[in-house]
């Protein structure tokens, strides 16, 4: 399926994982910076809902797709997330397998759903 023209309408940021430092007082900060920015068209695909041990939670599937960039199909679903306004993503999977048509589409979960 190829993106038409005005579908990508969300500026999102993609972040790298920096990994775990430390704050003034030695408490653990994960750290994350920015990767890149990118147009994206943003589809819910589902969710679930359920008891854990620590009461009710959520999870909702998220598909994003884009125009092809090499710097957007070398992310790592365990290195990267999607910013959305604050709200975060974590990257499940990477199909690029829509490059010669120049569509990117990335799979994730939002955290806290």
């Amino acid at each position: 399926m190829t993106l038409r023209a005005g579908e990508t309408d969300r500026r999102v940021t993609i972040q790298r994982d920096t990994g775990v430092t430390r704050d003034t007082d030695g408490a653990p900060i994960d750290g994350w910076v920015t990767y890149l920015a990118w147009w994206a068209k943003k589809q819910f695909l589902g969710g679930h809902e359920g008891e854990t041990g620590e009461g009710r939670s959520a999870t909702a599937t998220v598909q994003w797709s884009g125009r092809y960039s090499a710097d957007v199909a070398a992310v790592s679903p365990t290195k990267f997330r999607i910013n959305d306004g604050g709200v975060l993503y974590d990257i499940l999977s990477v199909d690029d397998s829509n490059k010669r048509q120049g569509e990117l589409v990335l799979i994730t979960t939002q955290r806290g759903a």
